[in-house]
């Protein structure tokens, strides 16, 4: 009988051990997160940050900000027929248009992980403010001194005054930052999330979903018309899908 139980106890250990290795360890509940990451849009990329407080088990209050340029759809790349060591330009962009978006709201669970190998999902909302910012855009022109000879200005996009005869390339990013503009308007998210570290502590997924920055006044990204007789509709609505890469943690 002795003997028996040994053998049983045994099994029961061993069985213990396996179930353990299979499964995750006991759940420690955290009370905070720290996440952050790339996001790609239909018409940019940025950076955002969030930090996380667990008012529940499945309930996550999320402060979120994040910052990320805004393209116009009808953007026309071009390059200098003239000279193939200048750099490309977008023809007819008046513009740099950047937005930061502080935000709050809430990612609920309805996935749980059960063992180290799985998947947490989630979805989540946020809304807030949404800070425009206008950079002008600026080229290199190619101004003529005499019959054979031409220099090189930098100068801010004028559609009255700059055209494929004499645009040559894109001038430094750094050039504009006297001349900032600014907007403000509303912003707004929705995303569903995939979680998928194997550690408890630490934090790895991807989000997607749509998001909407809504303006009052038009943004001035493109001119009016370009040279291929295109009209450009400037607005004050951007709606986007987007989806985000992410790293993190969650601590107490």
């Amino acid at each position: 009988m002795k003997k028996f139980f040994f053998i049983y106890m045994m099994l029961c250990a061993y069985s213990f051990h396996a179930q353990q290795t299979i499964y995750d360890e006991a759940t420690v509940l955290y009370k905070k997160e720290l996440r952050g990451g790339i996001e790609v849009h239909g018409h940019g990329i940025g950076l955002f940050f969030t930090k996380g407080y667990y008012k529940s088990v499945d309930n996550v209050l999320e402060v979120n900000v994040s910052l990320v340029n805004m393209k116009s759809p009808n953007e026309d790349r071009r390059f200098n027929f003239w000279d193939d060591r200048a750099r490309s330009y977008i023809y007819g962009k008046m513009n740099h248009f950047y937005l930061l978006r502080p935000s709050i709201g809430k990612r609920q669970l309805f996935a749980y992980k059960d063992r180290k190998s799985g998947v947490e999902f989630s979805y989540s909302w946020a809304i807030g403010p949404s800070f425009g910012i206008t950079k002008p855009y600026f080229l290199e022109i190619a101004v003529p001194i005499d019959q054979s000879r031409r220099i090189l200005v930098k100068e801010k996009y004028d559609p009255q005054e700059h055209f494929l005869g004499n645009i040559y390339g894109r001038a430094s990013w750094f050039n504009g930052f006297s001349e900032l503009k600014g907007y403000v308007g509303a912003y707004g998210k929705l995303g569903f999330n995939m979680e998928f570290s194997r550690e408890q502590t630490a934090i790895q997924g991807i989000e997607a979903g749509i998001a909407l920055d809504a303006f009052p006044d038009e943004i001035p990204i493109l001119a009016d018309e370009t040279f291929s007789g295109v009209v450009n509709k400037n607005k004050g609505l951007f709606f986007s899908f987007y989806a985000r890469l992410f790293l993190g943690k969650k601590y107490n």
